[in-house]
């Protein structure tokens, strides 16, 4: 009879107070006290009635106050419009639906009380268990018109009841109008769906109407409704084959065995995905073999229990006899032994089965070989790491340690091998055993139908040519796996077929046991730009093995991750292209490829500085006419009075090409007979004339005034 209280410190806002009788069932109920507010201990009251049996408190945020669509958009309802019935709005018991007992039996996605789920041949979900009374409502903006409305249903009800369909005025609905009532009859079983079409069902125009569905008596299941302006078709499927790729199986090549070389095992370390914490870098510090090398990037974990815990890594490999095996790791370091920041010395490994311990590098800002075990803990030695091994398969692990530890590559070598195996120019050792083979081909396609007659539509794969047998995991799927008996060039058939349409796609494929690779993409190195609106060469290189047929080519694309500004490519789809920016910063470019399955990119960095500088130009032809008489000599003389004299100048401006200029500046002096009057400067028509053969035919014109000057000094900016 008492009051009990909830700690609802963690919560915050207005929460809501319901009660469910588990006994009984039925929907939640409110007791003496309806709402609460987090953030401290609260009481919830007492429940409804009964007070001595046992009831379950809900305690929630309010579900959604204000009736509305399902996704904030009301639908709109025109020709060909289709109104899923799980699409109802939101708003809550009572507002957007009513279900009589509160708990959603099945499995819908929307847990809201309302029942159903999934449902075999339903498009979408169902809504199920319906029973008298209950409702669900729908905001809809429809298209002025005349229709004929549609409902697809299944019942396995001997006297199944009836669906009422009723419009009313939103937000909430009110005002509601009967526009037609369904008769659903057995159909043969919930899973055995039918149509009822009604005509005439006249909608007005607006932008907030509701949509009602009332069920009377129930036992029926409910799909969705279409409505159509014409009486409503059948129409064909369609049938569209997306694409295909390798299924393979085995291992990838970076989990491979390692092969002995007569007496010696290379490893470059990036044939080993990076795991967490190492970061694959080829720059800074160069020199390293292969195409780079992993830097532990993780924090440091020094001691023994940190051992393998974070950064592990193996690498597979095969030794042909027993024997003492020598263990170098190619590594580098950046701080010296001793050094108050003494964090990048060294890395965990261990062999197989055996213990982790420390290696440690040598000497500092040099890629080095020096690899010994820290064995003080057992003998206060310090020897290089080696490990005595049986003929056969061994795995070498390494994990992270110290913080910017970097490793190149790793050599197990015997005493014997050691020159060859250290020598930097020795190539990786090929890698076997349980390499990855071509199974079949994944292929998929996408079908669709208005679920008229069958659905989903009857589907069948079938070889249409190709020189060997072609067998499809499961021929009746929309997204199969093929396997080709001889490799060949096929093409494959998908055809769908409703209960009156049949519809296929076809799909062309070469099937072959080589395993199609991804691209090999370099963006080049990185750019310097002296200034913006200068053109950058983009020097890409794009490789592939020319798999899959289709397309049996590789497309490439240019784009921008980063930078301030704009980036303009001259072909933005050829690996060598150029590009010009819009401002200065740092710019990332990515170069991207795809041969219609796999793809593959690099990145370079541009830099575009906003370097300014001066630079000063001599005329490079300059005279006068007098009158008609051409003069070139030290002077040039301008005069309006009893003669005419022009004065004509050109410069060789090609070096400011791809800059901008900021200004500029022209400067005469005035060696004598200043005069006065103003001076024009005019940008010439042409530039067709030299000094030596200026005259009045060939003069250029004034084309632009570019700026006057009065007095007796000339200096034009």
């Amino acid at each position: 009879g008492g009051t009990t209280n909830i700690d609802l410190s963690a919560a915050t806002g207005e929460l809501e107070v319901k009660w469910y009788d588990p006994r009984n069932g039925g929907a939640l109920q409110n007791g003496t006290v309806t709402t609460v507010t987090g953030g401290a201990s609260r009481g919830i009251g007492q429940a409804p009635n009964n007070i001595s049996q046992d009831w379950v408190v809900l305690v929630r945020k309010p579900l959604v106050i204000q009736q509305g669509p399902l996704g904030g958009v009301p639908r709109v309802i025109g020709h060909g419009s289709l109104l899923q019935f799980e699409d109802y709005d939101e708003g809550g018991e009572g507002k957007a639906f009513h279900d009589s007992d509160g708990i959603s039996q099945g499995d819908p996605v929307r847990q809201t009380g309302v029942d159903g789920g999934s449902g075999v041949g339903a498009v979408g979900e169902v809504i199920a268990w319906t029973v008298n009374g209950e409702w669900l409502e729908y905001t809809i903006s429809p298209v002025a018109g005349t229709y004929y409305a549609s409902l697809r249903y299944s019942s396995g009800h001997a006297n199944p009841g009836t669906l009422k369909m009723l419009l009313g005025d939103g937000p909430e609905g009110t005002n509601f109008t009967t526009l037609a009532t369904f008769d659903p009859v057995n159909t043969g079983g919930f899973n055995e769906w039918a149509w009822l079409t009604i005509p005439g069902i006249t909608l007005p125009g607006g932008s907030e109407k509701v949509l009602r569905f009332e069920i009377v008596g129930g036992n029926f299941n409910l799909d969705f409704i279409e409505f159509t302006t014409n009486a409503p078709v059948n129409t064909p499927p369609t049938v569209n084959i997306d694409g295909f790729r390798q299924v393979t199986t085995g291992t990838t090549g970076n989990e491979n065995v390692f092969q002995d070389q007569g007496g010696y095992v290379i490893m470059e370390v990036e044939s080993h995905g990076a795991t967490g914490g190492w970061a694959f870098r080829n720059t800074d510090p160069t020199g390293a073999t292969g195409s780079g090398f992993y830097e532990w990037q993780g924090p440091n974990l020094f001691g023994q229990n940190k051992a393998g815990t974070q950064g592990l890594m193996e690498y597979k490999f095969q030794v042909d006899s027993a024997g003492t095996y020598q263990m170098r790791i190619r590594n580098h370091r950046t701080i010296s032994t001793g050094e108050a920041d003494d964090t990048e010395n060294d890395v965990w490994a261990k062999m197989d089965n055996g213990p982790w311990y420390k290696v440690f590098s040598g000497t500092k800002n040099q890629w080095n070989w020096n690899s010994n075990f820290d064995w003080h803990e057992l003998n206060g030695t310090q020897p290089p790491a080696s490990y005595d091994l049986t003929a056969g398969e061994h795995t070498f692990y390494l994990s992270g340690r110290s913080e910017f530890f970097r490793i190149d590559r790793i050599a197990i070598f015997q005493s014997n091998k050691q020159s060859i195996a250290q020598n930097i120019n020795t190539p990786e050792s090929p890698q076997s055993g349980d390499e990855p083979e071509v199974v079949g081909y994944q292929i998929n396609a996408t079908v669709t139908d208005d679920a008229r007659l069958f659905y989903p539509p009857q589907l069948t794969w079938s070889k249409v040519s190709g020189p060997g047998n072609v067998v499809f995991d499961n021929p009746n799927a929309e997204d199969v796996v093929a396997t080709f008996s001889i490799d060949g060039l096929y093409t494959l058939k998908l055809t769908a077929y409703d209960g009156q349409h049949t519809v296929s796609d076809t799909i062309t494929l070469y099937a072959g046991t080589q395993i199609n690779t991804s691209p090999t993409v370099d963006a080049g190195s990185n750019i310097t730009v002296p200034w913006p609106g200068m053109t950058a060469d983009l020097d890409g290189t794009v490789g592939d093995d020319g798999l899959p047929i289709p397309p049996g080519s590789v497309s490439v694309q240019w784009s921008k991750v980063s930078g301030p500004g704009s980036v303009t490519f001259a072909n933005a789809n050829l690996a060598d292209t150029q590009a010009t920016f819009s401002m200065t910063g740092q710019y990332v470019l990515r170069l991207s490829a795809s041969d219609g399955d796999l793809s593959a990119y690099d990145d370079v960095t541009v830099d575009v500085q906003g370097n300014t500088s001066t630079q000063i130009f001599t005329s490079m032809n300059d005279a006068y006419l007098e009158d008609s008489t051409r003069i070139n000599n030290e002077y040039l003389k301008i005069e309006d009075a009893t003669r005419q004299r022009t004065s004509y100048v050109k410069f060789n401006l090609t070096g400011l090409a791809g800059r901008v200029v900021e200004n500029a500046s022209l400067t005469f002096t005035v060696a004598g007979d200043a005069g006065s009057g103003t001076l024009q400067l005019w940008l010439g028509s042409h530039n067709s004339w030299t000094e030596g053969n200026l005259s009045t035919s060939n003069a250029p014109t004034k084309q632009t005034l570019l700026d006057t000057v009065t007095g007796t000094q000339c200096a034009w900016k």
